[in-house]
């Protein structure tokens, strides 16, 4: 299950201050690997897992947790209690990108770097693999090619796509265009394209071979913050500052339908293209589920006491994981109406949740269900 978690309210978005990193192509001191190494890696660690389920099952059942002073956790979902915690965050973390095939996740944050964790024991936290060299200023999405091996792309708070080589730890390539803060994308790296939100309210389909824009999807009015993308039938789903979200026909460049509820920024969204529904969380504190095809809400979910940033759903097994920027975290049943299982309380400090990504191993996927 590959999983792009961002969350940020528009507000902070838009306010935000741009952190610069010194410029430079740096290994962090790091080991340089072989051209196949990246792609080679992933897949010895696939067949790893698949013939050896014993160790898939060491990671119980838990969720990456990320907040905003840079901590990130593994928290175990049965009782909240710290599994394992990550050092080597210089700065506050915007958003990751886990796959959980092979227990590896990237992050990127205010210091710009991008970092490529392990998440499976025996755990090495101090020694995430940074890369820097970019043009600087804070990162706030991004998509590695864990499948291909090799590729990471990121945006930033000056409106730059950067293309990363994963193999040779460096900045690749830096798309020359005229946007504002890019809150938010998804990559379909078979056709190399990526959709990009940002903050000129826009919504552009462009070509990661030579940076074109291919489409410009039309039909916002405030900043992009959210999007999931379904690139076989060329959907995709997005939310923005004013609390709509867009259900897109992008081969048309057509909107189906607009999804309203939502009284604040939509801050994250997690769907499933085979159920046609998607889970969104915003500002005013709400989770709702919805029905894709025909827009209506089946189902609110309230329970926070501030704003929502940062969700992950875990379909096949009916439970959600959502954050708040107060920084407690609820672990919902979508197939009932039970009350949420909270995992952490509202942090004193005011430490909120930014991104997450939740963990059921295959034996506690709701494989009982299945059989019936």
């Amino acid at each position: 299950m590959r999983r792009q978690i961002s969350a940020e309210s528009s507000q902070a978005l838009q306010s935000a201050g741009a952190k610069h990193n010194s410029a430079g192509t740096s290994t962090g001191g790091r080991r340089r690997i072989s051209r196949r190494s990246f792609a080679s890696e992933a897949q010895s660690r696939g067949r790893r897992s698949k013939e050896c389920p014993d160790r898939q099952e060491a990671l119980p059942p838990c969720a990456l947790v990320c907040r905003e002073n840079g901590e990130m956790l593994l928290l175990l979902t049965s009782d909240g209690s710290k599994h394992q915690a990550f050092e080597g965050q210089s700065d506050w973390i915007a958003a990751v990108d886990v796959h959980w095939q092979t227990f590896r996740a990237a992050s990127v944050g205010g210091d710009g770097c991008l970092r490529i964790w392990q998440l499976k024991p025996p755990f090495d936290p101090g020694e995430a693999r940074v890369l820097t060299g970019g043009p600087g200023g804070c990162a706030r999405a991004v998509a590695v090619d864990w499948a291909g091996g090799g590729r990471a792309l990121t945006g930033s708070d000056g409106g730059q796509l950067v293309m990363w080589d994963l193999e040779a730890f460096r900045c690749e390539k830096v798309f020359p265009m005229c946007l504002g803060l890019i809150s938010s994308l998804a990559v379909n790296w078979a056709k190399l394209r990526v959709l990009v939100g940002h903050g000129d309210s826009g919504l552009v389909l462009m070509s990661l071979e030579d940076g074109e824009p291919l489409v410009s999807l039309d039909g916002h009015t405030c900043l992009v913050t959210a999007l999931a993308v379904n690139w076989d039938k060329n959907r995709s789903l997005c939310g923005s500052g004013d609390g709509a979200l867009v259900y897109w026909d992008m081969r048309r460049n057509h909107m189906d339908h607009m999804l309203r509820g939502h009284k604040g920024s939509i801050t994250t969204i997690c769907a499933d293209w085979f159920l046609n529904q998607a889970l969104s969380g915003s500002e005013d504190g709400h989770l709702r589920l919805w029905a894709l095809k025909t827009g209506e809400c089946l189902r609110v979910l309230t329970g926070h006491q501030s704003g929502i940033r940062a969700l992950d759903v875990d379909w096949q097994a009916g439970s959600a994981l959502s954050g708040s920027s107060s920084g407690e975290l609820l672990l919902w049943m979508l197939r009932d109406a039970s009350a949420p299982q909270p995992l952490a309380q509202a942090s004193r400090e005011g430490h909120g949740v930014i991104a997450l990504a939740l963990w059921c191993p295959p034996a506690a996927s709701g494989g009982e269900e299945e059989e019936g």
